[in-house]
This record gives structure tokens, sequence and C-alpha cells, in this order.
């Protein structure tokens, strides 16, 4: 079972929705990462409202920012060009981190993604990770979070 999944899956059944459409939830993995870095997740979770907001959903956002956030959206044919920020980044000895900026192209209609990170603080890395997706229809609670 992924990392991830069931916390994904809470957070995208507990976002606001309007009454009109349910939400589309994309589960993606991060498998391509150049440079080899820890600053793209493995896995990141789109949750996409039609007509709406997308929400971000990974691992970082939910370690430093306590929970998905509202990624800015441009629609360009099938792919989805989604840009957001993630801020309160702490290091291990409590240091804190500039803020990360990162862009996500989502292909809707291959199942894939290709994300990219840069931040004040890897300046001059060229920081990017590919995957693939997945749609997940009709999201429900596993038993262990009902």
């Amino acid at each position: 079972m992924r990392l991830l999944t069931a916390a994904a899956v809470t957070i995208a059944l507990a976002l606001p929705v309007s009454a009109s459409a349910k939400p589309v939830l994309y589960a993606c993995d991060i498998t391509k990462v150049v440079p080899k870095v820890n600053w793209v997740p493995e896995e990141v979770y789109f949750v996409v409202e039609e007509n709406g907001p997308v929400h971000v959903i990974d691992r970082f956002l939910l370690a430093f920012n306590e929970g998905p956030i509202a990624a800015k959206v441009r629609k360009r044919g099938d792919k989805l060009i989604l840009t957001w920020l993630l801020t309160n980044i702490r290091s291990e000895n409590g240091n804190t981190a500039p803020p990360s900026q990162y862009r996500a192209e989502l292909n809707t209609k291959k199942g894939n993604v290709k994300v990219y990170a840069t931040s004040s603080a890897f300046a001059g890395a060229k920081v990017r990770g590919s995957g693939s997706c997945k749609q997940v229809k009709n999201p429900k609670l596993p038993k262990n979070f009902s």
C-alpha cells in the first residue's frame, strides 16, 4: 500500500466541494528525480474539482504546512499546470529554510506528471521529477479510518 494513500483519501474527502461535482483524486508516483535529492516527494496527490480549486497533498505539505494546499491552476489542453509554495520548512536541527516553489504538469489524459522544485536554498540546482498517476474514482476511507 502506498505511503500516503490513507491520509490523502481522508484529506480529499474532507475538503469542501461544490454541490455540482465530486472531486477527482490523482495519485502520482514520482519514480525519476534529477538530481537524486530529497526535494521532490516520491508521492503526490492532486484533488481536482471541476471548475474549482486543485489541492496538492504530499509528505512535505503534511509535515511543514500540516495539510493540503490550494495550487494556482492553468489549463493547457489535457494538462493542468499547477504551482504552489511550500513554507514553514525546518531542518532536523530546527533551522528555518526559505520557501520552495513547486510547479507540476499533470496530464490528465496520459496519466503522467512532471514536478519541478526551486528555492533560494538550492540556487542553481535544476530539481525535477516525473512519474505516473492513477485516477482514483469514488475514493473511500479505509476501514481503519471510518
